[in-house]
């Protein structure tokens, strides 16, 4: 892992946060440690945003167990229904929101190495920051 790339680590991050959406959605809390791990050695908004909201869910399905369960009497199957839309709800609501309000964001490291050289050393020059390419 340590010779891999970040496509690597995303693809590390995307199969954890599957296995915990779909193969076990009833969770504890404590695994998020591992998505929320590989999220913060990425350094990318988005999957830090996605890992604090799933790991908010799942501290939110004990509160469903241990508070809404009792205080409003629900059957096992309800608990469950509702335990895996505090999971899943506001995951999934984050992950497709900005898409579909049409939103692409780049980080500035992309948006640089898109724009050729001249204009990069150009606008640094404006700023009046020092050219170390040369």
């Amino acid at each position: 892992m340590a010779l891999e790339d970040a496509a690597a680590l995303r693809a590390i991050w995307g199969i954890t946060v599957f296995y915990f959406l779909v193969v076990t959605p009833f969770l504890s809390p404590l695994y998020m440690i591992w998505p929320t791990t590989y999220a913060a050695i990425l350094a990318k908004r988005r999957p830090v945003i996605l890992s604090t909201v799933l790991s908010t869910g799942a501290l939110g399905a004990y509160v469903v167990q241990f508070v809404l369960r009792p205080a409003w009497e629900l059957s096992l199957g309800a608990s469950s229904a509702l335990g895996l839309a505090v999971i899943v709800g506001p995951f999934l609501l984050a992950a497709v929101l900005p898409r579909l309000r049409g939103e692409r964001r780049t980080d500035a490291a992309t948006r640089t190495a898109s724009r050729p050289r001249s204009t990069v050393v150009a606008e640094a020059a404006e700023r009046g920051l020092p050219n170390l390419a040369s």
